[in-house]
């Protein structure tokens, strides 16, 4: 007998001639299995079938294996054992970065700015000592090269520095020493070169000529000439030693004779020839004034009306 629970009666079952109970296998058994079915079960065949398959199994996945399949990167201890390629990814969000040679007892690390701060640390560490001083080289010609410092600068800076300076020198500066020293130094220094003394200085490089003819009288650092033709005629064929864009100022300071200035003169050098506005000679009235300029190959003469 078996109890029926939705009529709550016993029921006769049905069974074999030696009293075996007759069941409906499909009721638990399935072919295939089914994904979260917990109360049925595969059947024989299903199962016997997937044995069978050499397709449906693999050997296990070693450790070995595992590292294998990233190119033998790290070890069994998760270390690193070759390069680590980025393929021109970032690595980001570190906290810090450890740096060490192999049998040195120290190592560097390199730490991001703090909550408070916007600098970047670099510390080197000591086993047994703490932190030690720690410098930045750089590799440029050759050789590295400290990044100077606060505390270093002083030191560096004294190699551009000297006390006197020295001719030519364009990549060093004299001291501040030197600088104050020159400063205080009376006997270093000179008055201001005051108006009067700007206006004096054009009549203090002055000439004066006389009677006479000049072919290639030396005019060199001369801004001002007397012409004083008192016992006889003065002729003005050629000026010599002149400096492209020397201005000169004549003034006839006699009427007893002429002054005379020839245009074009072959009695005058190349370079020492005068040229006047009227394309001729010029006898200059008594008691007046002109000038020349020097172009470089002629002296050119303009008289003031």
């Amino acid at each position: 007998m078996g109890w029926d629970a939705t009529n709550e009666v016993w029921v006769r079952c049905v069974v074999t001639a030696d009293g075996k109970l007759i069941i409906n296998p499909t009721g638990f058994l399935e072919n295939p299995p089914t994904e979260d079915q917990d109360k049925k079960a595969p059947t024989s065949e299903w199962a016997f079938d997937h044995d069978a398959d050499p397709a449906a199994h693999h050997a296990k996945y070693t450790d070995v294996e595992s590292r294998g399949a990233i190119g033998d990167l790290l070890s069994s201890e998760g270390r690193l054992l070759k390069r680590l390629h980025c393929d021109y990814n970032i690595v980001s969000n570190m906290s810090s970065i450890d740096i060490r040679n192999v049998g040195v007892n120290r190592h560097a690390r390199l730490s991001p700015p703090s909550e408070d701060t916007n600098y970047c640390k670099i510390t080197v560490d000591q086993p047994g000592v703490g932190y030690v001083d720690a410098e930045i080289r750089l590799f440029k010609t050759n050789v590295y090269r400290l990044v100077i410092d606060q505390d270093n600068f002083q030191a560096e800076l004294d190699n551009y520095l000297e006390n006197p300076p020295t001719e030519d020198i364009t990549d060093k500066a004299p001291s501040s020493e030197w600088a104050y020293d020159h400063w205080k130094d009376a006997t270093a220094h000179h008055a201001k070169y005051t108006d009067g003394e700007a206006v004096g200085s054009f009549y203090a490089r002055k000439k004066v000529l006389d009677t006479g003819t000049y072919t290639d009288e030396s005019v060199s650092n001369i801004s001002y000439v007397d012409l004083d033709p008192t016992s006889d005629t003065i002729h003005i064929k050629g000026l010599a030693d002149g400096t492209e864009g020397q201005i000169i100022f004549f003034v006839v300071r006699s009427s007893s004779y002429q002054t005379i200035i020839y245009y074009n003169s072959g009695d005058a050098a190349a370079g020492n020839k005068i040229l006047t506005t009227t394309k001729a000679d010029v006898t200059v009235p008594d008691y007046a004034s002109f000038f020349m300029i020097y172009d470089g190959l002629y002296w050119i003469c303009n008289f003031i009306t």
